[in-house]
């Protein structure tokens, strides 16, 4: 799916229309499919470590410009929160690194004038930016899955 398109369904809730209201159901079904054969498809990929540690350093710049008084590490976004998170496949890292942008609850450290104050990431309430945060880590994801199937060509 591409990523412009990620989660991008509108549905009037005034004057309902039984004709209009099963046209999204279809596109959302369609959707569906093609997202449930992307996660198959990423969950193929295999990433090492260091391929773990460069998607996790990108994702780590959307939020941090500053990388020298970010409160966490691009490591801490791989933190794994279940068990079912032990994969190194490209969907398992995908998932890891957004919960953990995206729920926050990651524990850190700011350096300010008073010296060192441990902080947690807050959880991403607004909307907009969790939309944009999420569609830019899919950009990741399909980039990561890009240079992965032309290294497995080369």
């Amino acid at each position: 799916m591409i990523a412009s398109d990620f989660a991008n369904f509108t549905h009037r809730h005034v004057g309902f229309n039984q004709n209009d209201f099963v046209a999204s159901a279809d596109k959302i079904t369609a959707a569906a499919t093609v997202i449930n054969d992307q996660m198959d498809y990423l969950k193929g990929i295999q990433l090492g470590y260091d391929e773990q540690i460069a998607y996790a350093a990108a994702a780590h710049r959307l939020l941090y410009e500053d990388m020298d008084n970010a409160p966490i590490s691009p490591e801490q976004l791989l933190t794994q929160r279940r068990f079912a998170d032990g994969s190194d496949s490209l969907w398992t890292t995908f998932n890891k690194v957004q919960e953990n942008i995206i729920k926050g609850g990651v524990k850190g450290k700011i350096h300010g004038e008073n010296g060192p104050r441990k902080v947690t990431t807050r959880a991403v309430k607004a909307l907009d930016r969790n939309i944009k945060l999420n569609q830019a880590l899919w950009v990741l994801t399909e980039k990561m899955a890009e240079l992965k199937s032309m290294s497995i060509a080369a």
